[in-house]
């Protein structure tokens, strides 16, 4: 990590970053090890209990960040994020041990017939977390290389908004996962799959129109003005991890349906895009918003293969780009694009609720149909 921020930071701020960076590997392993035992609430379908810890932590990081920062700057929000973990897996073994899930509270031994059982499950998985890790850096590290710090900043606030919600829906869809392998077992798993991405695409592309609906008003807190390079970012990152919200059906499917090595391919090209557009970009003029229309561009293309790889275990995995609210969604994006890149972004105050309004409209009308959910 060191060597890496190198060659990004300058002295003074490479200083900064070694006092920083302990901690936060500390937090790194501690977390690591809380979200190995939530996989046993999650089994046990007590999505409640992980969500309630996680909450606790995240507000108690808030509450530390603003006491420590005063005195402590950036190290202070250090040392509230490894507090913040601590407490976490804390509580996370108590409510084990209290359930009794298992024998020891920290048991150091396996059973070799289950451990040969889920080996290769388990290699594929961490080449997944592997592969997770880079690409978030690699896009981050292209822009401070070609663009700076400011612009990298704008791509982080965007990209924090953005998750928010892609989070919240891609999480609650884990669910799917073992729903998919009993559907499998009594072979209705094509009407299960049809009746999931239906709703999984509402779902997306509302948070997508409620994003930028609320967007401006997120980018003013931050920013204290109407940003139009940061509106723009916003808008451009959205396009591509809404898309990758609507497949995050195929990727839970996938893993039920004994296909999560092609998942391992499915993060390698998602990585493997964002180096090629970067460097083909980086021999030409440097234009901010093609930077970052680069991770959209991947996560798009990441989301058609997630799609291509259940064609053979399941129908109508493309119907997401035939939905009508998706291309609604997109012509959308163009235009709120187009008002912010030609700086007449006022006009997006009486264009946005117009088109709020019409979408929601829409699907009230669908919905009083029956036809909301049909293909």
């Amino acid at each position: 990590a060191v060597q890496y921020a190198a060659h990004l930071l300058n002295p003074q701020q490479l200083i900064i970053f070694k006092s920083v960076i302990p901690l936060s590997m500390a937090s790194l392993f501690i977390n690591n090890l809380f979200s190995v035992y939530t996989y046993f609430l999650d089994a046990m379908q007590k999505y409640y209990l992980r969500s309630a810890v996680q909450i606790a932590g995240w507000v108690l990081f808030l509450i530390l960040s603003i006491l420590l920062m005063h005195q402590y700057g950036i190290l202070g929000v250090a040392i509230a994020f490894f507090l913040q973990n601590i407490l976490q897996f804390i509580i996370i073994l108590a409510i084990v041990y209290k359930r009794g899930i298992l024998e020891k509270i920290y048991p150091i031994c396996f059973d070799k017939k289950s451990f040969r059982k889920v080996s290769s499950f388990g290699v594929k998985s961490q080449y997944i977390n592997i592969l997770v890790i880079f690409f978030d850096p690699l896009v981050k590290y292209f822009i401070t290389k070609n663009i700076g710090l400011i612009a990298t900043g704008n791509y982080e606030i965007a990209n924090k908004i953005v998750m928010q919600s892609r989070n919240l829906l891609v999480n609650t869809n884990q669910v799917i996962i073992p729903k998919i392998v009993l559907h499998e077992n009594s072979g209705t798993e094509n009407n299960y799959f049809n009746e999931i991405s239906s709703r999984n695409i509402l779902f997306s592309v509302s948070a997508g129109i409620i994003i930028l609906f609320f967007a401006p008003v997120a980018v003013y807190f931050f920013s204290s003005k109407h940003d139009n390079v940061l509106m723009q970012c916003i808008i451009i990152l959205n396009l591509g991890w809404v898309c990758n919200m609507i497949t995050s059906v195929h990727y839970y499917c996938s893993i039920g349906l004994d296909k999560i090595g092609k998942l391992v391919a499915y993060h390698f090209v998602l990585s493997i895009t964002v180096i090629i557009l970067c460097l083909f970009l980086s021999r030409f003029q440097h234009i901010v918003l093609l930077y970052f229309a680069v991770p959209s561009i991947a996560l798009f293309l990441g989301s058609i293969y997630n799609s291509y790889v259940l064609t053979k275990k399941l129908e109508n995995v493309f119907s997401w780009l035939r939905s009508g609210i998706f291309f609604y969604f997109i012509f959308v994006s163009a235009l709120l694009l187009f008002t912010y890149h030609t700086k007449t972004s006022p006009l997006t105050y009486f264009i946005m609720p117009i088109l709020f309004l019409f979408y929601l409209g829409w699907i009230l009308g669908k919905y009083k149909a029956g036809k909301l959910f049909k293909h």
